[in-house]
């Protein structure tokens, strides 16, 4: 006698046909891409003018402190100002992951590093300055 063959039992799961999608048109991801470069561009914009606004800021209370000079209080406003000109570079580095371009985004990274490193700088010299009383 031969021996016959089980049939597994249908998985009714498996069997149900899944709605194809389609693949978008050129047009569709040519409108796609554009509007996620509108909302790069207005999210980097909102980013630049919150480091334009502290950027101008610390240049002008650091020019209306000239009055000040040579008193204590001169130097903890320049080191004030350098600390925006550093906040202004957080920002510029944070902002850089908008940039669209690989190419843009490194020089928008240096830029708010520099900007960094330079306030830090000034900042840690103005302090030994304070400090030695020279």
């Amino acid at each position: 006698m031969a021996k016959k063959k089980q049939n597994k039992p249908v998985n009714e799961t498996t069997t149900e046909k899944k709605p194809v999608e389609r693949k978008p048109t050129k047009k569709e991801k040519k409108a796609a891409a554009e509007q996620r470069s509108r909302e790069l561009k207005a999210k980097r914009q909102k980013f630049y003018a919150v480091a334009l606004v502290f950027a101008v800021l610390a240049v002008v209370i650091s020019f209306a402190s000239s009055s000040t000079y040579g008193q204590a209080i001169y130097s903890w406003i320049q080191i004030g100002c350098y600390g925006l000109m550093g906040l202004c570079g957080v920002v510029v580095l944070y902002a850089s992951r908008y940039e669209e371009t690989e190419k843009k985004q490194r020089s928008r990274n240096t830029m708010g590093m520099v900007f960094i490193m330079v306030a830090l700088g000034i900042i840690l010299a103005e302090i030994v300055k304070m400090v030695t009383g020279k």
